[in-house]
Order: structure tokens, then sequence, then C-alpha cells
């Protein structure tokens, strides 16, 4: 069956009673006043979970999505300090240090260099010690030897042209790391120079890091 028009019984009543032609219309614009009401208030609602939702979003999130609270290590330390010491990394070997303590190792290596025609690249440098430790049969000796020094104890080594030493200055921990704080001096002539070193725990060996 089809269904008929609103519009013709209301066209009927017009022409019958105007009285129940004017009821008619009445209801049918109080049904479109209540819908019109009822779709506003669906509208305010969305848009008020909508704004609720925006205001409960932070206005700037962690970076990253590791879900690891951030670290709150101090911003300096016993030099050699790294520069991204609160960021979460694996090993303190992937620590950065400043520029200014990475010339002062360029320039301590340079300084040790001297000429060799047995070496490979035509050079050998005073500043490697690892040759005169008492322990060279062990595994990864120099970093082990280092380890079993203690705060302010130094060792000192003779090479052809130069006399070495490393003291021991500072054990503090770096991040979460166990490290030392050693410091290189190296005399050819009458000219000394020095930088700073750290070593570190990584896993189950003690390691030179910088």
């Amino acid at each position: 069956m089809r269904s008929i028009p609103v519009a013709v019984p209301l066209a009927l009543d017009l022409l019958t009673s105007p009285s129940a032609a004017a009821q008619s219309l009445g209801g049918l614009l109080g049904k479109a006043t209540r819908a019109a009401r009822t779709a506003a208030d669906v509208s305010s609602v969305v848009g008020s979970k909508e704004a609720e939702e925006v205001a409960i979003t932070p206005a700037s999130q962690p970076a990253g999505k590791s879900g690891k609270a951030p670290l709150n290590y101090p911003s300096s330390g016993v030099e050699p300090y790294p520069l991204n010491i609160n960021e979460h990394v694996y090993s303190p070997r992937d620590y950065k240090f400043s520029a200014a303590v990475e010339a002062e190792k360029k320039a301590f290596d340079l300084f040790g260099r001297v000429s060799c025609s047995d070496c490979e690249g035509g050079y050998d440098y005073e500043d490697w010690p690892q040759r005169h430790l008492p322990n060279k049969g062990v595994f990864n000796p120099f970093p082990k030897f280092v380890e079993g020094l203690a705060l302010n104890q130094s060792w000192s080594w003779k090479s052809r042209a130069a006399t070495g030493k490393l003291t021991v200055t500072s054990e503090e921990p770096v991040g979460p790391f166990k490290c030392k704080q050693v410091r290189w001096e190296l005399t050819r002539g009458t000219k000394t120079v020095s930088r700073p070193s750290l070593f570190c725990r990584v896993r189950t060996e003690f390691a030179e890091i910088f």
C-alpha cells in the first residue's frame, strides 16, 4: 500500500475545516522544533566530548614511545662528562663528549706520535702504555689494570722518547654506570701535556670509554 503524503490531509483540512488545519500545522511545527532541538543537543554533547578529549590530551608528549621515565642526572660532573647524560643509552660507549675534551685528546695523541720506520703507517705512539703493563697475558689487560688502581693512585711508564703517567682522580659513577676518571700525562723533553680519560664497566668488563 502506498503511503499518503502528509501534505494531502493538510490540504483537505484547509478545505473542510480551517481550525483543524491550523492544529495540524501547529503539530507539524512542534515536531520539527523538537527534532531541531534534539539535533542541537546531540551536536552540543559531541562537541563537548571532543573538547574534553582535547583538554585532557597533554600539550607536549615525551620524545619517543619507549615509555621509560625521564632521567635526571646532574648536567655536569668530573671531566670527561657526557653531553647526553640524560639520554637512555645502552652502554657508556654511546656517550658523547664536548668538543673541548675531544680536542685535548687529539692534541695528546699527536704529542705522543713519533716516527717509526717499522710501524704500520710510519708512526708509533708514546702515549700507549699497554706494552709496559706487568700483566700482558691478561685479556684486555689495560682496562683491567686501571680498574685495579685505587683512588689517587698513579702508575708511570717510560717509552723510547717520553715518560707517561696516569692517575685515578675520581671514582664517580656516570649515569647508571660504575666508572673511574683518570688523568693522563705525557712528558717529552721539557714539555708535558695531559688529558682527562674515562673508564667504565660495560656489562662484565671494564672498558676505556674516552
